[in-house]
């Protein structure tokens, strides 16, 4: 429904031209309302100038009250311009919304909950964890994935493309919160309908074999201020009905570390056979920036730095680039963001 030629013929029953709709999940309902800032007077016949119109306060008066039954009741919206909504009136557990680009203080310890959550944009990658118990709300504080999303890594050894039947991930949480209840999404050649899988440091949660490469979810308690924590996905070698790739499992690379980085970063590779490898360094228009391997190398793990120096001898300018990796007719690569 959502759209301006929807707006403009709105079906029967609709609650006044407006977008809102809810769900549940599990014990706990959801509902979504279009808020308003009518500066412009856009269809002010209809919209007014004040957050939300009557319809759909009428709406939301009946939409609460046939999921009356539910453990907890959550609103999400923008922002309620015109102070229009009032929890304890509507015996509402939580309301979800931002506009103000900050965090008020104090609110997460007062029911019902009234949250602002800080922005997303302008580098704060901002989000907040609401912990769900048996449909009880329990809201955290306002916390920063980081600028470049960089309090909370993951990385893949070998390449996590669907390629190889064996993946480690690495997961570095800088956050003081503990994500007990994390997905972490490896890809693997398709084996038919009934694999055989091996994990170590998580649960396998779900498969989706509907693809020529299969995707598996597997679930993973991750620490607060973990270090380290590695996962590993283990695909039985004996794998058939499509598990093999076109691409054959000749050598692997993985994600520069740290990335981004500032004074330097290490690019590891490994080899399962002896090969010719090329690795080099290209900036976004495709040009050759630095060469950092071009050697016979026998089988094995390897790891190259690279400062952020061209061939020449000069620093690059902070940008992003990507590291070419190249063995034999396979060529792989992986992007590396310079921020000095």
């Amino acid at each position: 429904f959502y759209g301006w030629k929807r707006l403009n013929d709105p079906p029967p029953g609709a609650p006044w031209y407006t977008q809102n709709y809810s769900f549940d999940y599990g014990p706990v309902h959801f509902v979504g309302l279009e808020a308003y800032d009518n500066y412009d007077m856009w269809r002010s016949h209809i919209y007014g100038v004040e957050s939300f119109t009557s319809g759909q306060l009428e709406w939301l008066q009946d939409d609460l009250a046939a999921a009356a039954a539910s453990v907890s009741r959550v609103l999400f919206y923008h922002y309620d311009f015109s102070h229009q909504i009032n929890l304890n009136n509507l015996g509402v557990e939580m309301a979800l919304w931002g506009h103000i680009h900050y965090e008020e203080p104090g609110i997460i310890w007062i029911t019902p909950y009234d949250l602002s959550t800080d922005n997303v944009c302008d580098g704060e990658r901002a989000y907040r964890l609401v912990r769900v118990s048996d449909g009880v709300l329990t809201p955290c504080p306002t916390i920063s994935a980081g600028s470049s999303g960089q309090k909370l890594l993951v990385e893949y050894e070998p390449a996590n493309d669907g390629t190889y039947r064996s993946v480690t991930a690495r997961i570095t949480n800088y956050q003081s919160e503990r994500f007990e209840h994390a997905q972490l999404r490896f890809m693997m050649p398709n084996c038919g309908s009934d694999p055989e899988v091996d994990v170590a440091g998580g649960t396998l949660s779900q498969i989706d074999d509907s693809g020529e490469i299969s995707t598996y979810y597997v679930a993973v308690d991750i620490d607060s201020f973990t270090t380290e924590q590695v996962v590993t996905v283990t695909l039985d070698s004996t794998c058939t009905g499509g598990g093999d790739s076109d691409r054959p499992e000749i050598a692997w690379i993985g994600q520069s570390s740290p990335n981004p980085f500032g004074p330097a970063t290490l690019i590891r590779f490994g080899l399962y056979q002896p090969l010719r490898v090329q690795l080099d360094i290209y900036d976004i228009e495709g040009r050759q920036i630095a060469r950092l391997v071009d050697d016979d190398l026998p089988p094995g793990e390897y790891s190259e730095s690279w400062t952020g120096r061209g061939d020449g001898g000069g620093d690059v300018s902070p940008g992003v680039y990507f590291a070419r990796f190249a063995v034999g007719d396979t060529t792989m690569t992986r992007k590396i963001i310079l921020v000095r």
